[in-house]
């Protein structure tokens, strides 16, 4: 007990001499080590939210094919042993014109991207109505889009965008 009194003794009487400068290395102190325990916890929030999002949507896909051209193999994939269901998606060159704003142009993506995103609102295309599309927030916010509006689209091949045709 009597190493306590002694260590509290020279704690008081160093900190009662210097009592500014001791509370100026603890602020610092405490700024940087708040600031390291800021960073710590939003690096980790971040590394979780890949999977946070892939859970929140219903999981991802078990297995992803890319075929680089020719006609699309869905059914041969979708025919393999334990496939319980198949979702393709292509990429295809196309603009989407606004008559109301002949300023924005869109170019958009043909396929389906139920695997990687969420619907909030509306209902999802229907694969039989070739011109029905989901648009995102962006693209609603961008054209004033309203359910049943229509925009023409134009599409490339990709020779035409290899040989610089395309988007002209």
């Amino acid at each position: 007990m009597g190493g306590m009194r002694a260590v509290l003794f020279r704690l008081q009487t160093t900190v009662g001499r210097r009592w500014l400068p001791t509370l100026l290395v603890a602020a610092v102190i405490a700024v940087v080590s708040g600031a390291v325990l800021t960073l710590a916890a939003g690096a980790r929030r971040t590394a979780q939210a890949p999977d946070a999002f892939t859970a929140a949507i219903g999981g991802g896909p078990d297995v992803t094919v890319t075929q680089e051209g020719g006609p699309p193999r869905t059914a041969e994939v979708a025919a393999l042993p334990g496939v319980r269901s198949i979702d393709a998606m292509s990429f295809a060159f196309t603009a989407l014109k606004d008559r109301a704003h002949p300023d924005n142009e869109s170019f958009g993506f043909i396929g389906s991207r139920r695997m990687d995103t969420r619907l909030v609102a509306g209902r999802q295309a229907d694969p039989d109505q070739p011109n029905e599309f989901v648009a995102d927030r962006g693209f609603v916010a961008q054209h004033h889009a309203h359910l049943g509006d229509r925009f023409p689209v134009t599409f490339w091949t990709w020779d035409q965008v290899r040989n610089g045709e395309g988007y002209v």
